[in-house]
């Protein structure tokens, strides 16, 4: 490939200290069609020579960027590479709680737009605007009238201090979200005081209290300020880094699950701001079903308007309301139009979508859907430990979703072809420094408008705008985290948009309708979609990465560092273990340095026990229902813990009840259903088959169905299982 550049138009204009201007180049590619590029020079300098000068080297600066510009106006689209377009929408983490200290050691290796086809709203922005180089107390949130007279305060916490940080269910409706943007109770704002220019993002702290009642826990309020390092998320990290991330796209309103999910597929929520504005006649209220008005369009409309109705699927994992005699699907719910059978076969479970990736089967257009949790805290009521990373998840469960999607994709046959888009529908209330900023709201009756139908009444509708609690749909809501992941994707890439209207979610419609090759004039799906930017920039126009090199994607996290003469684990070897804690900081779950200790007897039962004394440390071995002892022991393996002390006999396998956390020990196979299998894995590596050392940190998850993924942990003066806890383990020697 070969270009050539020339210098084409010169505008001037003289500005206090000098010249401000532009210059226009034309652009050859393979002797192809000219294009031209306008270099904006905000200036001054000094007279038009330095204006030249100027330009010059911001297009340098940016030379990989201007061929590619170059190749796109001459007519060449890199989305024509792909095939397959997947979507999956997670649940509720801002961007800087779950991505903030991505590139803290290093910095990206591409940056889209780059130099001048930056637009004029990126300017000052970082090659990434994660956590890493703030000035942290700068961003401290209190509660209290002043900084000074602040009953609590913290800035952004490095590290979170378990796997379903924070604790407790941040509140993620719109007043919330709203006293987290804007660092004062929602009660307290005017209708004139919503919008971006008042933006604190200092209230996550004060709102987040409020979760407690009248319980003052300084030290419980804190956490909603932790944000997970990389390797305590390294599935999720691990391919924003591998491949592509955005620290640019925002939700689309800020606020909850409902109105993000219809801005995804119908680029409006129809004046809906919260839950359960718009009622489902056969939901429970406490589920907060919507259904939107029945003419309410979708990227579906058109997409089988204009000939494609085969061309789309949406795998769903769970019924919706999420209980065993639910009603339907979440979407079809949600949009009535989807309710025709004649869309049957455009719906699927979840398994299907696996099968059809790894025949290499898949729409044109897969969205996927992953199981919907919630719940105030771990042990509420109603909690089940779900995949899609919603607090308070225990995110073990959803890291190993996103990678078993990943998985699907890159190991199918149609890798080569297509592009997975990982995104969440809101922040829920958990953190991020970035003020949102305006939006256009649709205005036009006839293309989906940001109201209610005339005629609807709901009790916070506002009879003035005709939207829940006069929200004018004129702003984002907070960032959150979307990588972009294919083999035309270069590594470590950070994409924003390429105009001065950020990517949200709108920006999925516009992308495959464009992709598509269908005229935006057509859409009728609002005017924020109307003039949502795509993300097709983020797809390289060259070649490939060697399709090998998705294997390099998957080793998320850092190997664990080794002695030189450290030595494998292998089954049926005697080992200890001492508890570790939570190796990354801070709180909750410390080091204890407790071990794994003889057990006690109760009745006819013996139950582990831990100790502070090494010497009551018991010897254990690990035995593998698949392989032979003296086989080494890997990441991943599914195991069976053996405790080596006499007065058990042959009752010396580790268990846990079916109706219960509590272990136990107990003949091999007694228990069912998983009560006695474990998964060993090291902490922040997630391939498996790598050989476990003695000196490794690892954790061990049940595979008990009832209890999946609670980890072994010391609970003085007994060992449990239990959800919410790093629980790290070191394998000790015989001592």
């Amino acid at each position: 490939m070969a270009g050539t550049v020339e210098l084409e138009t010169i505008a001037s204009n003289p500005v206090p200290g000098g010249v401000s201007g532009s210059v226009t180049f034309k652009i050859r590619v393979d002797n192809g069609p000219a294009a031209y590029l306008l270099v904006a020079v905000p200036g001054p300098v000094a007279n038009t020579t330095a204006l030249i000068t100027d330009a010059w080297e911001r297009l340098a600066a940016g030379a990989g960027e201007w061929i590619t510009t170059a190749r796109r106006e001459i007519g060449e689209n890199a989305m024509d590479q792909i095939e397959h377009v997947v979507v999956l929408m997670l649940e509720n983490r801002g961007f800087d709680h779950a991505l903030g200290w991505l590139y803290e050691n290093d910095h990206p290796l591409v940056n889209l737009p780059a130099g001048p086809a930056r637009p004029p709203s990126q300017a000052n922005l970082r090659d990434f605007e994660g956590l890493a180089g703030l000035d942290l107390a700068t961003l401290t949130n209190i509660i209290g009238e002043s900084p000074e007279t602040a009953l609590v305060s913290s800035p952004p916490i490095r590290g979170a201090s378990s796997p379903i940080a924070p604790p407790q269910n941040p509140h993620e409706d719109y007043v919330h979200i709203c006293a987290d943007m804007f660092g004062a109770p929602f009660e307290q704002l005017k209708r004139g005081d919503i919008k971006p220019a008042n933006v604190t993002m200092k209230g996550y702290l004060a709102d987040f209290a409020t979760n407690f009642d009248d319980a003052w826990d300084p030290v419980a309020y804190k956490r909603i300020m932790e944000t997970y390092l990389p390797a305590q998320l390294p599935v999720l990290n691990g391919l924003a880094k591998h491949y592509g991330v955005s620290d640019q796209w925002f939700c689309s309103v800020p606020s909850q699950t409902n109105t993000n999910r219809a801005f995804l597929l119908a680029g409006t929520a129809r004046g809906m701001v919260t839950n359960g504005f718009y009622p489902y006649k056969y939901a429970k209220k406490s589920w907060a079903s919507d259904q939107l008005p029945a003419d309410t369009r979708t990227l579906f409309d058109v997409l089988e308007e204009n000939g494609k109705g085969a061309a789309w699927m949406y795998f769903w994992s769970g019924n919706w309301p999420p209980y065993p005699t639910g009603d339907w699907t979440y979407v079809r719910i949600m949009f009535p139009r989807l309710g025709d059978k004649k869309y049957d076969t455009n719906f699927a479970k979840i398994d299907d979508f696996f099968t059809r990736a790894k025949a290499g089967t898949l729409p044109a257009v897969s969205f996927l859907e992953p199981e919907f949790g919630g719940g105030a805290t771990i042990d509420a009521t109603l909690q089940k430990n779900t995949n899609d990373y919603h607090p308070v998840q225990d995110l073990t469960k959803a890291e190993d979703f996103v990678q078993q999607v990943y998985d699907a994709v890159s190991r199918g046959p149609a890798w080569s072809k297509t592009l997975l888009l990982i995104t969440f529908d809101e922040n829920g209330g958990t953190y991020d420094h970035v003020p949102p900023p305006a939006a256009t709201p649709s205005t036009t009756p006839a293309s989906n408008a940001d109201v209610a139908p005339l005629g609807y009444e709901q009790r916070d509708l506002d009879k003035d705008t005709r939207t829940q609690l006069g929200f004018g749909f004129d702003m984002f809501g907070v960032r959150v985290p979307t990588l972009a992941i294919s083999p035309w994707v270069a590594k470590s890439t950070v994409f924003r948009s390429p105009t001065d209207v950020p990517f949200d979610h709108t920006s999925v419609i516009a992308t495959i309708l464009e992709w598509q090759g269908i005229d935006r004039a057509t859409w009728n799906l609002g005017q924020r979609t109307a003039a949502a930017p795509t993300f097709d920039l983020v797809v390289s126009l060259d070649q490939p990465r060697d399709p090998s090199d998705a294997s390099v994607g998957l080793a998320f996290g850092p190997r664990p560092v080794r002695a030189p003469n450290a030595v494998p684990l292998t089954y049926g070897m005697t080992f200890r273990l001492q508890h570790a804690g939570n190796p990354w900081g801070p709180g909750q779950d410390p080091g204890t340095g407790l071990w794994w200790a003889t057990a006690a007897r109760s009745l006819l039962t013996y139950y582990p026990q831990v100790s502070a004394r090494a010497s009551d440390a018991v010897t254990l071995r690990l035995v593998s229902p698949t392989k032979a002892l003296g086989q080494p022991v890997l990441n991943n393996d599914v195991v069976l813990v053996v405790s080596t002390e006499s007065d058990l006999g042959s009752a010396n396998v580790l268990g846990a009840w079916a109706d219960s956390a509590n272990l136990y020990y107990a003949k091999a196979a007694l228990a069912t259903d998983g009560g006695q299998s474990w998964s060993l894995r090291l902490p922040a590596y997630r391939v498996s088959g790598e050989p476990v050392y003695v000196g490794d940190q690892v954790f061990f998850a049940s595979l008990r169905a009832k209890y999946a993924y609670q980890r072994i942990v010391p609970e003085a003066p007994w060992l449990n299982s239990k959800l919410g806890a790093w629980a790290i383990w070191t394998i000790m020697g015989q001592g």
